[in-house]
């Protein structure tokens, strides 16, 4: 395994643009990992300091794509839109649905594992609220982040766009 930065925090609170400030400062090729097809990077990020940013929206074989990915830093954004996706794949049920996510969580670790350079994982501090705590997509994201940055070689925790490093 390379190196893993992971950063987290609440919504909107400044981990995609640290996490995209990290990787610009590599001077490296990057690999932009998301779920939302609606990320796509504007033409400054496709080519900076003549180095390539490349996206890639797929959801399926995560592992796959990192350990055979070319570029040096690779960004894995916004992990609980891939965790709601496996979600809605798996089906109705909430005990398909955990295994599900339990399952793609371990290839996705085994793909981090696999990198050897430099990734950097976001998600979103579930639970953070009230209303966030009731939702079983907590209980489902809490386990997977706490896993990532279980795995991590540093953690970021995001307020109103300030970083704090938890490791």
């Amino acid at each position: 395994m390379g190196w893993m930065i992971y950063v987290t925090g609440g919504a909107y609170s400044g981990k995609e643009d640290y996490a995209r400030n990290l990787a610009k400062s590599t001077l490296q090729d990057v690999l932009h990992i998301t779920a939302r097809s609606s990320a796509e990077p504007n033409e400054q990020e496709r080519m900076y300091r003549g180095k390539l940013w490349r996206q890639e929206t797929q959801l399926e074989d995560l592992d796959t794509l990192l350990m055979d990915a070319q570029e040096q830093v690779a960004i894995l954004d916004h992990v609980e839109d891939f965790v709601r996706q496996w979600a809605l794949n798996a089906g109705d049920q909430m005990e398909r649905i955990e295994l599900s996510a339990e399952a793609n969580a371990e290839r996705l670790c085994r793909g981090i594992e696999g990198f050897s350079g430099t990734v950097i994982v976001v998600a979103t501090e579930m639970g953070l609220g009230l209303e966030e705590y009731k939702s079983p997509m907590s209980k489902i994201m809490g386990k997977i982040n706490r896993r990532l940055a279980n795995l991590s070689d540093e953690a970021w925790f995001m307020v109103s766009g300030v970083p704090m490093r938890l490791k």
